[in-house]
């Protein structure tokens, strides 16, 4: 806002952290859908009683940590950092 007075986001670099997301999980989507993601990584993941709706869930390997939250099958969030 300050530099151009509007709202301005880098798409391109979104994607490109995206690809690299998917890459560090081993986890490609053609779609780059992070729902794909989460998919593919299911297993290794711990799963919760959200603190309030859904399950808190929670990834954990030697090269990635992260966490998502799921409601009715559904992924809202998804978090993950290369370790």
């Amino acid at each position: 806002m300050r530099t151009h007075g509007e709202r301005h986001a880098d798409q391109g670099a979104i994607w490109s952290d995206i690809d690299a997301k998917a890459e560090r999980m081993a986890a490609p989507s053609p779609t780059r859908a992070a729902a794909a993601m989460y998919e593919q990584v299911r297993a290794d993941l711990d799963a919760f009683q959200a603190v309030g709706f859904g399950e808190d869930l929670r990834l954990r390997s030697p090269r990635i940590a992260g966490a998502a939250l799921a409601v009715d099958q559904q992924l809202v969030h998804l978090l993950a950092y290369a370790c």
